[in-house]
């Protein structure tokens, strides 16, 4: 029997006495949760997906261990991302013979509509999150799509989010998640039907005006 103290706190897997708090695979996770999030929205595309798309579908990265490496942000890097149905990803954990427990969670977990639901895949264990939105003032799940966002817009980012997601997680920085819709804008400056436009501090977000 495995020693209890030795346990990662998070997901309760036997870490070892040197990670008894939380196991690399979840200490990476936690650095990068907000920024996995950012890139699941970016990568499902909401805006111009059907109402009940994630109800059908989840956000899936895969991850593989770096060695001698003692950052927590930098323990892991992204060698694929893709947007899988369920039925893809209920095929895959079984190929992988995840505990017919885990798999039976998984059949029976339906979130909704109105939830993000993100595999990450690292060493050879499978972990999942979600997250959602809710009302502030009622507490009721609303819904994750903009619809003041342009439909273009959301199509290039979709476009290019795994190149883009893989080069951060390289680097190792959270935070440069940040550049991504700037990247992607003047990346397509040649064939953008506009006129980009910035603040000339640099701050706030880069505009795209429609050109008539």
């Amino acid at each position: 029997m495995s020693d209890t103290r030795g346990r990662c706190s998070y997901c309760y897997l036997d870490a070892g006495r040197s990670n008894v708090k939380m196991c690399a695979r979840c200490r990476w996770t936690q650095e990068w949760r907000d920024a996995i999030q950012r890139w699941s929205l970016w990568a499902l595309n909401l805006r111009n997906q059907p109402d009940n798309f994630l109800s059908k579908h989840l956000f899936c990265v895969e991850l593989v261990k770096r060695d001698n490496v003692q950052n927590p942000r930098k323990q892991f890097r992204m060698i694929a991302g893709e947007v899988m149905t369920r039925e893809k990803v209920l095929s895959l954990i079984t190929e992988m013979k995840c505990p017919a427990r885990a798999i039976n969670s998984f059949k029976n977990d339906l979130r909704g509509n109105h939830t993000v639901q993100i595999m990450i895949i690292a060493e050879g264990l499978v972990k999942f999150l979600w997250f959602g939105q809710r009302d502030p003032v009622t507490g009721q799940t609303v819904p994750l799509k903009d619809l003041s966002e342009d439909p273009d817009h959301a199509n290039i980012f979709a476009q290019y989010w795994e190149e883009a997601m893989i080069d951060v997680i390289q680097k190792g920085d959270p935070t440069l998640t940040n550049d991504y819709p700037k990247n992607v804008v003047f990346k397509m400056l040649p064939n953008l039907k506009g006129i980009v436009s910035r603040p000339k501090d640099g701050s706030g977000p880069i505009t795209v005006t429609r050109r008539k």
